[in-house]
């Protein structure tokens, strides 16, 4: 399994389709992550193309919310595939293509944080758990989870990349853990 986290670096592609399996909204983007040069070495960056499908209308809500340009996400996949184009001018692009990818979190600062509203207990166990559309910061006191690690890393490398966060009381934990 590979998780990357990045700035979503253009406007994703977005198209409906259907199949023999229904249909489905389709969410093509690339991902640019930041990796900071060491010892006087230049930063440079590793590009990623993700296809991600969305099928329930939450699945499709959650990931219109999330797949913007300029929104920092989380991507796990299982394999990568090495993609080389070669430019107009012979540059040679190489780009790494996530197989089987699936989005865990995201921070787009286009999107306003909304207030959770209160849910009844369950009568009974649901079949499924829907991806809440907005995730609330953990508490200063939890764990630091594999997203606040992403985040974390994202900010040391590149200080600018705090200002991505658009949640207060998540931007003043991640400082204050760095």
């Amino acid at each position: 399994m590979h998780t990357i986290s990045g700035l979503i670096r253009r406007a994703p592609h977005i198209q409906q389709g259907q199949n023999s399996n229904g249909s489905y909204t389709m969410f093509c983007f690339e991902l640019s992550e930041y990796i900071k040069g060491n010892n006087g070495e230049d930063a440079t960056y590793t590009n990623y193309s993700v296809a991600l499908f969305a099928k329930t209308p939450g699945a499709i809500e959650f990931h219109t919310k999330a797949i913007e340009e300029n929104a920092f996400v989380v991507v796990n996949c299982d394999k990568l595939k090495v993609d080389k184009q070669t430019g107009n001018n012979g540059t040679e692009y190489i780009k790494l293509k996530m197989m089987n990818a699936s989005l865990s979190d995201f921070n787009n600062p286009n999107q306003q944080p909304q207030a959770p509203s209160p849910q009844p207990a369950p009568q009974s166990a649901p079949a499924y758990q829907q991806a809440p559309a907005y995730q609330q910061a953990p508490a200063p006191q939890q764990a630091i989870t594999e997203t606040d690690q992403s985040w974390i890393n994202s900010v040391r490398a590149n200080p600018a990349l705090i200002n991505e966060i658009t949640d207060p009381a998540y931007k003043a934990r991640i400082q204050s853990l760095i």
